[in-house]
């Protein structure tokens, strides 16, 4: 059985609520009410509603001001709301769509007409959230490594080109470490394929919590894993540490992470120990460029 679509009236005038109550839910939709702006806001608050029914002019908060607020609230971006009006001059409308509003509607109300406008915006909405979900996934597989959730290459460039900058304007200094496995290659050939994955994985997650949070950029809101960390391919992964004070920073973390690395790993049963060689360049000794950062890295880790 389909659970009833949940709509927010929010308005001052009584009468007026109980008039769209009973139309809304008459076409089977689940009502709630509200009869001023911060009211519907607690309501939404308590429990996101699937559309909000909006009157604009209502005493203590308007619905301007509450539709604003509305897109504040975690997931309120995506809840559309119609603004109701018995104003007709197009400075209310502007300030309607101004404050986020989805669509306006003018009084008096064409009751029959009403159901099928909402369902309309109801149906839009669903799309337009599969298209800030379709688009999500399509960024991951393009910035994110598939078999740890790390940053993959792509993702890392882009974010040490924007700390280079930034270091650039307040002359500071950024290192990049380059990180190859030991023996990943022998753990591979020898318990196979899915081992080596596995080990992958424990590997980033174990470099990503040796990292304390001003080792690097930070993390990005709704990300599981610091842009300071990757994996560029095979069992290299790289590291990019900001605001640093000099090469001593970056040598400390540097020792963290080879004693983390150093610990043994359980891979089906088996106790391994792996290690890791570690190159460091550091801007702007190194390179001033994101190109030269990472070739002398990489050699750095090869010597």
């Amino acid at each position: 059985m389909n659970t009833p679509q949940r709509i927010l009236v929010v308005d001052d005038d009584p009468a007026e609520r109980r008039l769209l109550f009973a139309a809304l839910q008459r076409a089977g939709f689940e009502v709630i009410e509200a009869a001023d702006g911060e009211q519907g806001l607690q309501a939404m608050r308590d429990r996101l509603a699937d559309l909000v029914l909006m009157d604009a002019g209502m005493p203590a908060m308007d619905g301007f001001t509450a539709c604003a607020e509305l897109r504040k609230l975690p997931g309120g971006d995506r809840i559309p709301v119609l603004m109701m009006t018995g104003l007709h001059d197009v400075e209310s409308v502007a300030r309607a769509f101004e404050a986020g509003a989805s669509d306006f509607l003018t009084k008096p109300i064409q009751w029959a007409l009403l159901p099928h406008r909402v369902r309309f915006m109801l149906r839009a909405s669903a799309a337009i959230n599969d298209i800030i979900e379709a688009q999500a996934q399509i960024r991951h597989l393009a910035y994110y490594d598939a078999l740890t959730g790390l940053p993959n290459r792509r993702l890392f460039i882009e974010r040490l080109h924007q700390a280079i900058a930034n270091a650039q304007r307040h002359a500071e200094q950024v290192a990049v470490m380059f990180i190859d496995l030991d023996h990943f290659k022998r753990i591979n050939d020898t318990l196979g394929h899915s081992a080596g994955d596995e080990l992958l994985r424990t590997v980033g997650t174990r470099l990503a919590r040796s990292m304390r949070p001003l080792d690097s950029l930070g993390r990005v809101p709704g990300e599981a894993h610091s842009n300071g960390i990757a994996r560029i391919g095979g069992d290299e992964f790289i590291i990019m540490l900001t605001q640093l004070h000099g090469p001593t920073d970056a040598a400390s973390v540097a020792r963290r992470l080879l004693a983390a690395l150093a610990e043994p790993v359980i891979i089906q049963h088996a106790e391994l120990f792996i290690g890791a060689s570690i190159g460091v360049a550091m801007y702007p000794f190194d390179g001033a460029d994101v190109d030269t950062l990472l070739k002398n890295a990489d050699t750095a880790m090869y010597r």
